[in-house]
């Protein structure tokens, strides 16, 4: 029996390892070249296993938006747009770790997971994300054009599905919102719970 279990564990581990290594253009947001929010939902899906399978792992999510981004459209057409959108994504995936993932979600919205961190972490690395966003204007046509993000943070929630997690995210990033833009709004799952 425990060779059969670990047979199975062996060959559970294989098809994961070749799930993620085939590399699919459906896979890939072809503007920003980051994951889709299909890829993204088969992330954390992976996640929310790997806490069931380790008892104490933690993943933090953050869900971000880029402020007026459909004034960069308006003013400036859809391919300044497109470029703002790259721009993001090179400034979000340069201040994440190798290991995070960073997904165009939807639209002008991006996903990150964050895997074995904390709240505390995850708030303060997303803090260093905004920021680094803020300080590195895009440059359109020779003239730098400011670009912010708001932020919400959250943990991928062990005891709620994924879509839980993810509305969580997304009422923190509304609070940010609500609160001026450009900010990052934590919700702290766990005081939610007590």
């Amino acid at each position: 029996a425990n060779f059969l279990n670990t047979q199975r564990l062996f060959f559970n581990s294989i098809l994961e390892i070749l799930e993620f290594s085939v590399v699919s253009t459906h896979q890939f947001d072809p503007t920003t070249k980051l994951v889709n929010r299909r890829s993204a939902y088969a992330i954390l899906a992976h996640e929310k296993q790997r806490m069931h399978r380790v008892g104490n792992a933690s993943c933090c999510i953050a869900l971000a938006d880029i402020d007026f981004f459909k004034a960069f459209n308006d003013q400036h057409g859809h391919d300044v747009g497109d470029q703002v959108l790259e721009h993001v994504a090179s400034v979000f995936n340069s201040k994440v770790r190798r290991y995070d993932t960073v997904a165009r979600f939807g639209g002008e919205e991006f996903l990150f997971v964050l895997p074995d961190m904390d709240i505390e972490d995850a708030a303060l690395a997303i803090e260093r994300v905004r920021r680094k966003l803020a300080a590195t204007p895009f440059v359109s046509e020779d003239v730098p054009l400011n670009v912010t993000a708001s932020f919400g943070v959250t943990q991928l929630c062990e005891h709620c599905d994924i879509n839980g997690s993810l509305k969580r995210v997304d009422v923190a990033l509304y609070k940010a919102k609500e609160l001026g833009r450009n900010k990052t709004v934590c919700v702290d799952s766990s005081k939610l719970l007590t």
